[in-house]
């Protein structure tokens, strides 16, 4: 097999994961436990997002419902956003499966 044919494998399974996430509910941090421990966020699954600035926002994963995950800031200026499935990168795409 070569490099063409395995990049091609690895989307394809990529691509069947996102399906899947697509129908997967799970919940990595409810609002007490953030509310009650601010620290919680740092156990749970992490997503980045480049801002306007060109900065990198870390973002703890709360849940994902229907293939939308609700996730919070880890700074404080950060608010609770949901995103989208699709907008995973591979990497984060793979990352969350192992987190379920």
């Amino acid at each position: 097999m070569n490099l063409v044919e395995k990049s091609n494998e690895i989307i394809k399974t990529v691509d069947e994961m996102v399906e899947q996430l697509k129908t997967t509910s799970a919940e990595f941090l409810t609002q007490e436990e953030y509310d009650e421990c601010s620290d919680a966020i740092y156990d749970a699954p992490s997503v980045y997002r480049v801002s306007k600035y060109g900065t990198y926002d870390e973002y703890a994963i709360m849940k994902i419902e229907n293939g939308v995950l609700t996730v919070i800031g880890k700074s404080e200026t950060d608010g609770k956003l949901n995103f989208d499935i699709s907008e995973l990168n591979l990497g984060e795409v793979v990352y969350l499966c192992n987190c379920l």
